[in-house]
């Protein structure tokens, strides 16, 4: 609809500059293409955000369908496989406690020489 009013205003434009007048339907013409304009957009929203929500939906249900837990033991065995991937990624980063007056550069150094040891201990045995 929108695309038909565009050319009808065009086309009613040059019939108004060669009469030299403006009549009421251009009114009405300048009127049905704001409201189609309006409901082009408001339909675009409605398709832009429906497709969104859908895919994820369906992101959702393949990751639920990659999971397939069916027994409180795999449960378990889920949370004991995070535990360890999240005591993995800490074992990275420092605890800085502010309470302590010492430099950042002896905080650094003293955790290195401990994993140091932990290492050449580890090397030896």
């Amino acid at each position: 609809m929108t695309l038909q009013t565009i050319p009808q205003l065009f086309i009613q434009g040059f019939y108004n500059t060669e009469i030299g007048a403006w009549g009421g339907f251009n009114v009405f013409s300048y009127i049905l293409l704001v409201s189609n304009l309006f409901y082009y957009f408001s339909e675009l929203q409605f398709i832009v955000f429906t497709t969104t929500y859908r895919q994820m939906q369906t992101e959702l249900q393949f990751k639920l369908k990659k999971i397939k837990l069916k027994l409180i033991q795999e449960t378990k065995q889920l949370i004991k496989s995070d535990l360890k991937y999240i005591g993995f990624v800490k074992a990275f980063y420092f605890h800085i406690d502010p309470s302590t007056s010492q430099s950042l550069n002896d905080i650094i150094y003293s955790a290195l020489i401990k994993r140091k040891g932990v290492w050449f201990k580890q090397q030896n045995s």
